[in-house]
């Protein structure tokens, strides 16, 4: 069957430069005025040096003063750089990420298990550290690369200076300095780590649950979840680049005294006609800056450029069916005519015909590989390659938008996905429900008398991976998640095979008693349950 494609909103650099423009604004204003003071600095020690070369000591004392403004003002603006520059990274990467799991829960079933879901998980956290990296540091390298040669260029007009400097001395303090803040750096970046594993943990852990998510229609718990923990990432990311920023301004604030000093020491010498005053400084300061400054901003240009396939990865194609009904709800029945059906060229269905009567229970059964599994992920829309004809209630499953269809169903398959979260969480998936209505799906998958002898009851944490609980604690959960929810079609892929046999048989027992309609696969389809049933399919 041909599925239409429809290409998701386009994303790159520009997009998040815009949507933060405002914290973008005030980082490339911080940028141009740190180019603006190291001209300024240039041009003020030129100055002293021209009016300590008239014999003008007030004069050069007052450009002293000027440079010493200028310093304190460098110093903030330094802090302020390293600061904002990370302020503005983590908001526009707390954007990208829900950009990119906005996309990826928008995916239909197919399309999201073309990659493996740590492919997505890898495009949150390594892609955006890239770019990051080589898109936005490198932009903003080039725009005071661009100043620099702009305002050096004009203060060419000026004289410069430069003096003999105790490279040894300078070496020393500036390998001194840094060691002061190693201890408190570390620790943070400690605390970073740390955030980015649990991120890469919760963020795998929601990737995983993609078919839990898309067959209940709750993408918003993927986007919400991604939010919230780039939030705690950006949390400590930002505190890391405080402390850095004070390392970073004391480091070049300890330079820029350095270079106050030398040039008070050069006046002293000069007054001593001991050494005299080079005219040329101004020019060799201005055009080291100049050539500098090209010279990173070909190699900047360069590796910003490479950021453009990472933001192709991001703009996933999603198949689309030419739907028109945004909301269906099932009345009379579903009717599977003629299915072939085959997994890369193998076949799996043919000529499979199944009728699914409002209220009926149905099991379906059959050796393992018959394509029992198919089926469910036919009937709730999950695999759309097929031919022949499925259709709800005489409508097309091509004239239903996914979401809809998928409203009608709760899918439990064998190995539900557990998020790690509370006991509550994974039942309500983010979702309001009354207290009562929990109870009732406790009572009904008996949950009842477990929960309650947990300590946090409800509130328990399960962890990664569900290790604390057992497969049929898992199951229960599973179910309890899906009945919650009311809708009219359960489909059960041996959702109970993990629970022990008599509570499986009161499970199913009810299921069947219930107004639901139930589908079911079972390798141990129980004599009471069979008896029933409206019907049992054998598949060959």
């Amino acid at each position: 069957m041909n599925k239409e494609k429809k290409l998701n909103k386009q994303l790159s650099l520009r997009t998040y430069l815009k949507r933060s423009w405002k914290p973008n604004v005030l980082m490339f204003f911080i940028i141009i005025l740190g180019s603006l003071c190291l001209t300024l600095w240039g041009l003020s020690s030129a100055n002293a040096l021209t009016a300590l070369a008239d014999y003008n000591i007030k004069g050069f004392f007052k450009w002293i003063l000027i440079m010493g403004v200028i310093f304190l003002f460098w110093v903030a603006q330094i802090y302020l750089e390293t600061w904002q520059f990370s302020a503005t990274v983590q908001q526009m990467n707390i954007e990208m990420r829900k950009d990119i799991s906005k996309n990826v829960s928008d995916l239909d079933y197919e399309t999201f298990f073309k990659n493996e879901s740590g492919t997505y998980v890898s495009w949150m956290i390594n892609d955006v550290g890239t770019i990051n990296e080589y898109g936005y540091a490198n932009l903003s390298m080039v725009t005071s690369q661009v100043f620099n040669i702009m305002f050096s260029s004009i203060a060419l007009l000026s004289f410069h200076y430069t003096l003999n400097i105790s490279v040894i001395l300078l070496a020393v303090i500036m390998l001194i300095v840094p060691n002061l803040f190693k201890r408190r750096l570390n620790n943070q970046m400690l605390s970073v780590t740390s955030v980015n594993e649990k991120m890469t943990t919760k963020l795998t852990d929601l990737m995983n649950g993609f078919s839990t998510i898309l067959s209940l229609n709750l993408k918003d718990y993927i986007i919400n979840n991604t939010v919230r923990e780039s939030q705690k990432v950006a949390k400590e990311k930002v505190a890391y680049a405080k402390y850095s920023g004070v390392m970073s301004a004391t480091t070049n604030g300890v330079s820029l005294i350095s270079q106050v000093l030398i040039i008070s020491l050069a006046g002293y010498l000069f007054f001593k006609n001991i050494v005299p005053i080079g005219t040329l400084t101004a020019a060799q300061y201005f055009s080291a800056t100049i050539f500098s400054s090209l010279t990173g901003l070909s190699a900047n240009l360069v590796e910003f450029k490479t950021t453009s396939p990472i933001f192709e990865k991001f703009n996933v194609k999603n198949k689309l069916s030419k739907n028109t009904n945004s909301s269906y709800q099932f009345k009379r029945c579903i009717e599977m005519k003629n299915i072939q059906f085959a997994y890369d060229d193998v076949p799996i269905l043919k000529d499979f015909s199944l009728t699914v009567h409002k209220g009926g229970k149905y099991a379906i059964i059959g050796e393992s590989g018959s394509g029992k599994s198919s089926i469910l992920n036919l009937l709730i829309g999950y695999l759309t390659e097929y031919q022949g004809s499925i259709q709800m209630d005489g409508i097309d499953y091509d004239d239903i938008k996914p979401e809809a269809l998928r409203d009608n169903f709760t899918y439990i398959s064998q190995q539900p996905h557990i998020f790690s979260g509370s006991v509550k969480e994974n039942i309500t998936l983010g979702v309001e429900y009354s207290q009562e209505e929990i109870n009732q799906v406790l009572e009904f998958t008996g949950l009842t008398n477990w929960i309650k002898s947990l300590p946090a009851q409800e509130d328990t944490y399960i962890s990664y991976n569900s290790q604390n609980i057992s497969g049929g604690q898992k199951q229960r959960i599973a179910l309890a998640r899906g009945i919650i929810r009311g809708r009219e079609i359960i489909l059960l892929d041996e959702a109970t095979s993990a629970i022990d046999k008599s509570s499986s048989v009161e499970i199913e027992r009810r299921l069947v008693r219930s107004n639901y309609t139930v589908v079911m696969i079972t390798h141990r389809l129980n004599d009471v349950i069979s008896k029933e049933l409206d019907y049992i399919y054998q598949i060959k």
